[in-house]
């Protein structure tokens, strides 16, 4: 008797984390991203932002890769800039 209650406990326990897993998991598949900031970059000579060129707010794919582009030109003409 005393085992069948252990075993009883013991799959509860693991059903209980097994669950909990599962809650936690898609309570971090529903959170939406942090915004990102609508940085500036030079661009032709004239400052400009991702939401210029569409005059909409940029979603979140698109925001940071124009940031991740924007910084790479920023170093490329830096480093032009000095030689």
């Amino acid at each position: 008797m005393n085992r069948i209650l252990y075993v009883l406990i013991i799959v509860t326990l693991c059903t209980l984390a097994v669950v909990g897993f599962l809650v936690a998991l898609s309570s971090f598949r529903d959170t939406t991203p942090r915004p990102l900031a609508d940085e500036t970059f030079m661009i032709h000579g004239q400052p400009t932002t991702c939401s210029m060129p569409s005059g909409q707010a940029c979603v979140y794919s698109l925001q940071s890769e124009y940031n991740r582009w924007g910084n790479a030109t920023t170093v490329r003409s830096v480093r032009y800039a000095s030689t």
